[in-house]
């Protein structure tokens, strides 16, 4: 939580805008995410408008939430209205959500910038991993086994 803390802080002393940080986070990807092979989909353009919303309200003196502004990523069983939303299964390729789930609406109150599709572990689509020990499987974290 002290990242989170840091950025916001620098967010609204006008060190570093919202902007600055989400294209550090999607430099960040397209780097690495070629090995991690963590995310289904990054939704950059929505990453972008959502930081330049945000830069406009510190501009605008207005108080901003403590994870406004804040790349988050979410697992790709959680729907998010436009937003492809597979649970990395074949089957729900083209499901575009018409609903917010309970979980990212709630995160959506908070101004956080929740553009980036975590995989799930029902593998279908391939392999991929949450962290560095790339090698390894995460493991049944939402029982699609």
């Amino acid at each position: 939580m002290s990242v989170i803390r840091t950025l916001h802080q620098q967010l609204i002393n006008k060190e570093r805008s919202a902007l600055e940080i989400v294209q550090s986070s999607l430099e960040r990807i397209q780097v690495l995410e070629p090995v991690l092979r963590s995310f289904l989909r990054v939704t950059s353009d929505h990453a972008i408008d959502h930081a330049k919303k945000v830069d406009d309200k510190i501009q605008n003196g207005e108080s901003i939430g403590l994870l406004a502004g804040i790349p988050v990523a979410v697992k790709d069983n959680l729907c998010t209205v436009g937003i492809p939303t597979t649970c990395g299964s074949r089957i729900l390729a083209d499901f575009i959500p018409p609903y917010e789930s309970t979980v990212t609406q709630k995160l959506a109150n908070t101004q956080f910038n929740g553009v980036f599709r975590l995989s799930g572990d029902c593998q279908p689509l391939g392999y991929y991993s949450y962290s560095w020990w790339f090698f390894r499987w995460v493991g049944g974290g939402s029982g699609c086994q």
